[in-house]
């Protein structure tokens, strides 16, 4: 990487890196967890202000509670 960037493509670990980075899957995990977080609790309430409410309670406690370990548990 010290070598300016003209050079790089003459590099076999250039080559090599580029085709790993290439080949990663790229995921939009916030965006999915949103998705997830509305399908499971979309019939749970009848108002669109209590859906509101009830997304933040929701993701607020996933923040507080990132697993059920008990040493986790214990902190809420």
């Amino acid at each position: 990487m010290q070598l300016p960037v003209k050079y790089w493509n003459l590099m076999g670990d250039y080559h090599i890196i580029k085709q790993f980075v290439h080949q990663l899957e790229v995921v939009n995990d916030c965006a999915e967890r949103g998705v997830k977080l509305i399908s499971d609790f979309k019939d749970v309430c009848q108002n669109d202000q209590q859906k509101e409410f009830l997304f933040q309670v929701i993701e607020d406690h996933r923040k507080r509670v990132e697993s059920f370990d008990k040493s986790n548990l214990n902190m809420v």
